[in-house]
């Protein structure tokens, strides 16, 4: 589990490190549009090389985000699947409770016959003690299940919140690319009317 912790961090990283690279590329010149300055005119070299990490930077939300859904589905799975192992271990509980107390009253009305009835007495306290040894087993299973299914719905609210932070950088980079395409025809429309 010390593995997802730090991924979790580093995708925050990553997340992050995309959003500022994606301001930086707003501010980059519109491609192919021609700089007014007089006296000097360069194209912007940006054009094919920013639609194109634009197009890679969401490839890598994408896929971040599939991964954290993908981790958050197993968590689940795995917080039911344990929740059925404690509710087991519990009923086993219960029913090598109730054959302990059975055998305890065995051996109690055996005290009289005894010395017949001596290696039955001890095959009975083997069997107290296997049972004993069980239950003890089975409050651990159940403690260490209940433990598991804790941390594993800590996990799930981990991941929403991470997804939902993917979610968001995604729409923010759509809507950066949607301006972007918008801006583009704008400046088009502009400079044919300059040559005209």
């Amino acid at each position: 589990m010390g593995n997802l912790y730090s991924s979790n961090g580093t995708a925050q990283n990553e997340a992050t490190q995309n959003l500022v690279e994606m301001d930086e590329f707003e501010g980059d010149k519109t491609p192919g549009v021609e700089s007014e300055v007089p006296g000097h005119q360069q194209k912007s070299k940006t054009g094919k090389t920013l639609s194109g990490k634009k197009k890679k930077k969401m490839q890598q939300l994408q896929q971040q985000l599939k991964k954290k859904e993908h981790v958050k589905d197993s968590c689940a799975q795995m917080v039911t699947e344990l929740t059925d192992l404690k509710t087991e271990m519990d009923k086993l509980k219960i029913q090598l409770t109730k054959q302990l107390e059975e055998v305890e009253k065995v051996i109690e009305s055996l005290g009289e016959e005894k010395i017949k009835l001596f290696d039955i007495c001890c095959k009975l306290r083997k069997i107290k003690q296997a049972n004993e040894t069980n239950i003890n087993q089975t409050d651990r299973c159940s403690h260490n299940a209940e433990h598991a299914a804790s941390k594993m719905e800590k996990i799930q609210e981990e991941l929403d919140s991470e997804i939902k932070d993917i979610e968001s950088q995604v729409m923010d980079v759509q809507e950066k690319k949607t301006m972007g395409t918008i801006i583009r025809k704008k400046l088009r429309k502009l400079k044919k009317y300059r040559r005209t």
